[in-house]
C-alpha cells in the first residue's frame, strides 16, 4: 500500500474540522491566468490524466494521483461550499527521511472564507501527521 493511499484512508476517516481562523498571510487568487489555472480548469485538466483516480466524499471531488513524479490529493469544493470553486492540493513529499505534506490552494472566495478553508485543511494535515506518528 502506497503512502498516498494510507494518507487518503486517514483523510476519509478523519474528515474536515474547523479551527481558529487566524491570519494566514496570503492573498486569494480570484482570476486564472495562463500560469495559474483556476480550480475548474484544473479539474478539467485532471479529467484527461489517466493516472488520476476520482472519488466523491460528501460532495467534494477528491482526485488521487499516485505516480513516480507526483503523489498528490486534489480536493475540489462542492457547489454548496462558500469557497466554490476552489481547490486544495496536498502533495506527499519525503525530505530527510521524513514524510511531509506540501499544500497549495486556489480559492475563489473572499479572504475570510478562503482563510477558513485553509485552516480546515491545516487542521486535517496536523491530524494526519499525528496519526502517522503513533
Amino acid at each position: 500500500m502506497s503512502k498516498l493511499t494510507v494518507i487518503l484512508i486517514i483523510f476519509f476517516m478523519v474528515g474536515c474540522t474547523s479551527t481558529d481562523n487566524s491570519k494566514l498571510g496570503y492573498n486569494g487568487v480570484t482570476q486564472s491566468t495562463p500560469d495559474n489555472l483556476g480550480a475548474l480548469q484544473t479539474l478539467e485538466s485532471l479529467k484527461s490524466n489517466p493516472d488520476a483516480r476520482f472519488s466523491n466524499q460528501s460532495g467534494w471531488i477528491i482526485i488521487n494521483v499516485d505516480v513516480a513524479d507526483e503523489q498528490a490529493i486534489y480536493s475540489f469544493t462542492p457547489k454548496s461550499h462558500p469557497a466554490y470553486p476552489s481547490i486544495v492540493k496536498r502533495e506527499i513529499v519525503e525530505r530527510n527521511g521524513a514524510i511531509h505534506i506540501d499544500m497549495s490552494a486556489k480559492c475563489s472566495a473572499s479572504k475570510a472564507v478562503c482563510d477558513e478553508l485553509i485552516q480546515q485543511f491545516l487542521a486535517l494535515n496536523n491530524q494526519i501527521k499525528q496519526s502517522m506518528q503513533r
